[in-house]
């Protein structure tokens, strides 16, 4: 995907966490883009940015449910784990 200066773009990094961000874009690399923000550049892949709000969303659904499997899996070793007994 194509990214620009000055772009506005949707970065899902932390959609799960506190949201999806809407950036302007101040410069692009390819494989990274930079914005200005409160505490100076901040960089994001590409991979993580979208042009349209429908996209970002999508990925940040296939995201929730990656880490619902994720803890999923967790939840079984918590449950199949043997307590041990130290000292004995």
């Amino acid at each position: 995907m194509d990214f620009n200066t000055g772009d506005i773009v949707y970065v899902t990094k932390y959609a799960l966490s506190t949201g999806i961000r809407i950036v302007k874009i101040s410069h692009a690399d390819g494989e990274y883009l930079y914005t200005y923000g409160e505490a100076g550049f901040v960089q994001y892949s590409s991979k993580e940015c979208f042009h349209s709000l429908e996209k970002a969303l999508a990925h940040a659904e296939t995201l929730r449910e990656k880490k619902i499997d994720q803890l999923k899996r967790s939840i079984e070793k918590i449950k199949n784990k043997k307590i041990k007994v130290l000292g004995q």
